[in-house]
């Protein structure tokens, strides 16, 4: 089977039909509908790490007894929604006409995909979507991260597969914070609170498309912090970006001397700790499983600052 996104308007039985086709593609041992539910089925996650496959053979997938219903759970968890009644009650939002879902969700859309003409356009229909947050009731901790426009451009903490960065990434950044996007507004990710520079600058996607560090600096063109904001508990965007090359002791002399930065010498640490990068694996996020990545600019993953593993995939 070939399992790909729909569109934003789907109806619900566009998603039952997906779910009734990997029901019937798993039946037939179909080697993506098997990849698919070993790593978004809960039964087949670990039990510390909800995001984690656990460590099964293809057999053992092909040969569980499953049920529609897990099936609608799966394709519910490949949306990263917590439920199929939750993704039900998604549909009935979005397919509303002219609904603020609707319209929030087709700008996350323009976003990921760099349609700027689409996202100036909705934009100038609605000048409040630039400060909107998504509603979307997730599996993640929490459940609603509540992320704005701007937290989807650094293409980390948000659903799976809407973590892309498109080449001009840039200039959809710059377009969202000319119409009055937040630059330091605050979502609920990996179990705390973070703005969109510390995604960034943490997310492999950006480096892979080549513009992370243009929007490193687009966002400080901006004014935004680069010191902790809300409950970082990985630590401040600067911390982040050169974590990869201080050790624990280095972070906590750096952590002192850098406590009150002017703002000139602050904006060349952090260009110059987002060029250099870390070296261990990638960045929260990044694809279903954690794998190395050696993208020319390598960001260190956010979450590694904690617990030397990646987050989420």
């Amino acid at each position: 089977m070939d399992l790909k996104p729909l569109p934003v308007s789907s109806a619900l039985d566009q998603y039952q039909k997906q779910a009734e086709e990997l029901l019937e593609a798993h039946r037939s041992g179909d080697s993506q509908a098997i990849r698919v539910i070993h790593e978004n089925h809960p039964r087949f996650l670990d039990s510390k790490i909800p995001w984690l496959p656990k460590d099964l053979p293809d057999s053992e997938i092909r040969s569980a007894a499953l049920e529609l219903a897990d099936a609608q759970l799966t394709i519910a968890r490949w949306y990263d929604f917590q439920s199929w009644p939750a993704l039900a009650e998604y549909v009935e939002a979005v397919t509303r006409d002219g609904s603020p879902v609707f319209q929030f969700e087709s700008g996350v859309e323009a976003v990921i995909t760099g349609d700027l003409a689409t996202l100036e356009s909705l934009l100038r229909e609605n000048p409040e979507l630039v400060r909107a947050r998504s509603t979307r009731v997730t599996h993640f901790d929490p459940p609603v991260h509540r992320a704005t426009l701007l937290h989807y451009v650094a293409a980390n903490g948000v659903e799976g597969y809407r973590q892309k960065t498109p080449k001009n990434a840039v200039e959809i950044a710059k377009t969202l914070l000319n119409a009055g996007a937040e630059v330091d507004a605050l979502a609920d990710m990996y179990g705390g609170h973070y703005a969109t520079m510390s995604m960034l600058v943490s997310s492999c996607h950006p480096a892979k498309a080549g513009v992370q560090v243009a929007l490193v600096d687009t966002l400080l063109d901006f004014g935004a912090a680069i010191e902790a904001r809300g409950s970082a508990k990985w630590g401040s965007p600067l911390l982040t970006a050169c974590g990869g090359r201080l050790g624990a002791a280095g972070r906590s002399s750096a952590t002192a001397r850098d406590r009150r930065p002017s703002k000139p010498a602050s904006r060349a640490r952090a260009s110059r700790a987002t060029r250099a990068g870390g070296d261990r694996a990638a960045a929260p996020r990044c694809g279903r499983r954690p794998k190395p990545i050696q993208p020319r600019r390598k960001p260190f993953p956010l979450d590694a600052v904690a617990s030397g593993h990646s987050s989420r995939p």
